[in-house]
């Protein structure tokens, strides 16, 4: 388990824990328990900086001047996402049709919206359990 990081306290790991928390505690008053691991995501990567809360979002630079990009190779280094994403996509439907509701409710409401939710969801999860390649 990472241990907590006291060190580096940026603007983005603040921004990251104030945001967390304006989600977080809302959402768990209101009883909606996919919308509190959203904000839950964003606590768990401001305290244990992981993620993007700890400055490592940015895209590496490529001093090639290649502008081609091969299809197969992007698959076979990303067939996990792809894989995350499907079975998201899959989780939020069978929520939506197990526990959605017909009224007022902003994510329940609509298939494509749980399905959606469900998919950032589990790719947000899987960013934060992913091991990192050092």
């Amino acid at each position: 388990m990472t241990k907590f990081n006291y060190n580096n306290w940026g603007a983005l790991r603040i921004f990251y824990l104030i945001l967390g928390l304006l989600m977080f505690i809302p959402a768990l008053y209101e009883k909606q328990w996919i919308a509190s691991l959203f904000g839950f995501y964003f606590i768990v990567s401001s305290v244990f900086n992981i993620g993007c809360a700890s400055g490592y979002c940015s895209i590496p630079k490529n001093n090639t001047k290649t502008n081609e990009i091969d299809f197969e190779d992007l698959l076979k280094s990303n067939w996990t996402y792809l894989i995350v994403i499907i079975v998201g996509l899959i989780l939020g439907y069978t929520y939506w049709y197990f526990f959605g509701c017909q009224t007022n409710c902003t994510i329940k409401s609509n298939s494509l919206y749980s399905s959606l939710y469900g998919a950032l969801m589990s790719t947000l999860l899987f960013n934060i359990f992913k091991p990192q390649n050092k």
